[in-house]
């Protein structure tokens, strides 16, 4: 059997998570049983003038959320190394939630676990304490931490940029096409349909007739 590969939570200066910029990183003692990823899309429910209700038209993409709970245990037989829980969360904060003066803001941090790389920022963090020796300092803790998916400011600047000298690309829509895998095939990427929909004033994504000719505009590289 291969190596257990275990949650990994790193913080970079900013959201374009270069190595050079690395800051810290910490490493779970016990991997979670489970983790949520969460995806969503947000649409314009508005009403029309005369009270019919919409279709619901695509608005905007929602950023991915990650939900992550697990234990840190001081006792020692979770791990043969044993650190005390104080000294074990006061770790994990530093990576995920301690305040970085320089950018303003708390850290960029990328997660690694189960084959994803996600890269995200902190959005809740629950620490529960669920065991005490008899001098009240805590033996194990429990942590529920959730956290938002970022684009980088690079990526975002590539979906803003208007006046990019890229290839400029049309396409018509054929059957058994989807916009999704379309941009994939011409960006590379599925972080731009919603984009490619918008510029072409599409209210439903998920449902263009064949034949449609889709324009995707360019992204400067």
């Amino acid at each position: 059997m291969g190596e257990i590969t275990k949650l990994k939570f790193t913080s970079y200066k900013d959201s374009n998570f270069k190595d050079d910029e690395e800051v810290s990183s910490y490493t779970v003692m016990i991997n979670p049983e489970s983790f949520k990823r969460s995806l969503g899309i947000s649409h314009d429910n508005t009403q029309a003038k005369d009270g019919a209700p919409s279709e619901g038209n695509l608005n905007k993409i929602s950023p991915e959320r990650f939900s992550f709970d697990f234990i840190i245990d001081g006792t020692g037989v979770a791990v043969d190394k044993k650190e005390s829980v104080k000294t074990n969360i006061e770790r994990f904060l530093s990576v995920v939630y301690d305040y970085n003066s320089a950018s303003h803001s708390l850290p960029f941090v990328m997660i690694e676990y189960c084959g994803l790389v996600m890269r995200c920022v902190l959005k809740s963090l629950d620490i529960s304490y669920t065991l005490f020796d008899p001098d009240s300092t805590p033996l194990r803790a429990k942590i529920s931490c959730s956290f938002a998916s970022v684009i980088s400011h690079e990526k975002d600047a590539k979906i803003k940029d208007k006046q990019s000298p890229d290839i400029t690309h049309k396409r018509i829509m054929q059957e058994g096409d989807t916009l999704v895998a379309m941009a994939n095939r011409i960006y590379n990427s599925d972080l731009y349909y919603i984009d490619v929909a918008e510029k072409n004033n599409l209210n439903n994504f998920r449902r263009i007739n064949s034949g449609t000719e889709i324009y995707f505009p360019p992204l400067k590289i």
